[in-house]
């Protein structure tokens, strides 16, 4: 998508003059609303006609979850937020920013729709993934284990489904963590 004048340019931005960092923000700027407006339809388009068994050859695991972080980054720029209430009292309708405990503002239509929106994407992903999916599980018995204070309360039996996550997981269990919860675990 973008040349490696354009690439190099946007990565180090700050070396470079600032008529000529805007006129590269244009350009990319212009790329970038391109890819999503077009060449993702695109893609949409080879998904709905391709056989299946040609996608396969074409998708890897690694593009699922790039595009999960994509998603979650978009989602974060466009500041989408949860709403919370009671169902009776729309007008008290509040919402809060990823990652904090109080509501910080009155929901806004648009945060209503985008979570109504997000809602039904999840419940297409919790028919993959599973409601109870053990996993989820093992990820609190994960953090759980590698916390001293109670460590103890993780049982011999549930440490060896924990050593087969380390395993498959060698080097990303941790990292997943601190993305997921942040260096002090869940809020």
């Amino acid at each position: 998508m973008l040349s490696p004048t354009e690439r190099n340019r946007l990565i180090n931005r700050e070396g470079i003059r600032s008529q000529e960092r805007a006129s590269n923000y244009a350009r990319v700027r212009k790329k970038l609303a391109m890819w999503l407006n077009e060449d993702l339809a695109d893609v949409f388009l080879c998904i709905k006609f391709l056989p299946e068994d040609q996608l396969k050859r074409v998708f890897e695991d690694p593009h699922i979850f790039r595009l999960f972080a994509l998603v979650e980054r978009m989602m974060e720029i466009k500041d989408f937020r949860a709403v919370y209430g009671k169902a009776d009292d729309p007008e008290e309708w509040k919402v809060t920013k990823p990652g904090e405990m109080e509501p910080d503002r009155l929901a806004e239509d648009q945060d209503v729709r985008r979570a109504w929106k997000l809602m039904n994407h999840l419940d297409n992903l919790y028919i993959v993934y599973g409601h109870e999916n053990l996993l989820k599980h093992l990820a609190t018995l994960l953090r759980m284990d590698e916390d001293e204070k109670i460590h103890d309360r993780v049982t011999e039996g549930e440490r060896k489904g924990l050593e087969r996550i380390k395993r498959v997981l060698p080097r990303r269990v941790g990292r997943t963590l601190s993305i997921m919860y942040g260096q002090d675990g869940p809020k």
